[in-house]
């Protein structure tokens, strides 16, 4: 099995970053951060329903990973399954754009409740595909390259969805509502097809050193174990959770901009666009980071950006500050999300490696949804000053953590007795 992978490797690495770069091209035309929060706010005024679009899509990512574990461990071939699930969370950007089209004959209640089906949907398709996909992915790429991979297509992406995000400016902002979302929707779900096809196009070794499969009860027995023994593992989830807090004005930022220095779309296009140039850069740099010097290094690093971003947004007299504020959460989610996969991945043995992807992922998914409504609730209570102080809290108690009581696994030993 080494051997096909090193075989195979230059032509892997090629096809996947291909896939990552127009799946995130696609995303540019219909951001979680941007466009989606938008085109809410044109249905309500509330900031609780506005901060649960990213929540929505990050808790689905996530839940789903621990009940495919067992599923992902005992397969020899991974591939199919992706190829298969990954339609469930890019064909729903298709129904958005028919819903932009038909949002005239709906009202604003049903609106709004068929775009949380839809964002539940594409996100329940990504948690569902997100195992077979980050173990397919450790199965065909060294891990020593595993950094170098994940930087160079989420940098290959940011490339293609800085243009993407940009192009959804002008057309938000030049073009009628509720057709200009309409076209933005229908733009991302084309790239995804085309990331699609780049996606299948992967090569995958049959993995030789697949042990028996677990029943469901041995299986879960495996899960308290890790619970139980690995200290380190404990830790990193605490971190993770706390990471979600520093992440709230993430979901916010733009509508943010909106109310207290009224952007108009093309700048926030433009904003968009700084924080792809952001991940374009700090993507592979964190990834040789990571690589070199330790993933916890890396993810440290991220969440210091974390803490200053509320900082300078809490702080800004202009609008042009704003810029500084989307380069840190670039900075941040790179952290968060790049170097979250790849520090996870990193935690046990080949065989524990499934068991450790869904902990990690679905163990801190009710973070996700209860961070944003934290901050949503703040807004809408005490207003956005008391949304980025909740937020700066979380982040110097997530760099406290990471500093203190999370270890390199690479460097320590893999289950610590508590």
């Amino acid at each position: 099995m080494s051997a096909y992978v090193q075989r195979h490797y230059r032509y892997n690495f090629t096809v996947n970053v291909l896939d990552g770069g127009f799946f995130v091209f696609g995303v540019g035309f219909a951001s979680w951060v941007t466009v989606l929060p938008l085109f809410v706010s044109h249905l309500t005024n509330s900031a609780l329903l506005i901060g649960l679009i990213p929540a929505v899509h990050t808790v689905f990512w996530q839940l789903p990973q621990v009940f495919t574990a067992r599923a992902v461990a005992s397969r020899t071939r991974l591939k199919p399954a992706v190829l298969t699930m990954t339609i469930l969370e890019r064909f729903p950007y298709v129904l958005f754009g028919l819903l932009a089209l038909l949002l005239a004959h709906l009202s604003a209640t049903q609106a709004l409740i068929i775009t949380f089906a839809l964002l539940i949907m594409q996100g329940l398709g990504a948690g569902l595909t997100a195992n077979f996909w980050q173990t397919m992915i450790s199965r065909t790429m060294p891990p020593t390259r595993w950094g170098l991979f994940f930087g160079a297509q989420a940098a290959f992406g940011a490339l293609l969805g800085t243009g993407s995000a940009v192009i959804a400016g002008w057309i938000l902002s030049d073009q009628p509502f509720p057709g200009n979302f309409a076209a933005c929707f229908f733009l991302c779900a084309a790239m995804m097809s085309i990331s699609w096809f780049f996606l299948a196009a992967t090569r995958e070794p049959p993995d030789t050193d697949i042990g028996p499969a677990l029943n469901a009860l041995a299986f879960r027995r495996q899960l308290l174990t890790i619970l139980r023994v690995d200290r380190n593992f404990r830790w990193y989830l605490v971190s993770r959770w706390l990471q979600s807090l520093v992440g709230i004005p993430s979901a916010f930022i733009t509508v943010y901009a909106v109310n207290r220095f009224h952007a108009d779309p093309a700048l926030l296009g433009v904003l968009t666009g700084s924080l792809m140039v952001t991940q374009m850069v700090s993507n592979p740099l964190m990834g040789v980071i990571g690589d070199r010097w330790g993933h916890r290094q890396a993810m440290l690093l991220g969440t210091v950006a974390a803490v200053i971003a509320p900082i300078v947004a809490l702080l800004a007299p202009t609008v042009g500050w704003l810029f500084v504020v989307f380069v840190l959460i670039g900075v941040s989610t790179v952290c968060f999300w790049l170097v979250g996969i790849t520090l996870t991945l990193q935690f046990g043995s080949v065989q524990d490696r499934p068991a450790y992807v869904g902990l990690a992922n679905t163990l801190t998914a009710p973070a996700g949804v209860i961070a944003p409504l934290l901050g949503g609730w703040a807004i809408d209570a005490a207003g956005y000053p008391t949304m980025f102080i909740l937020a700066l809290v979380g982040g110097v108690l997530a760099v406290a953590v990471l500093a203190l009581a999370v270890h390199d696994p690479q460097q320590a030993p893999a289950r610590a007795e508590a």
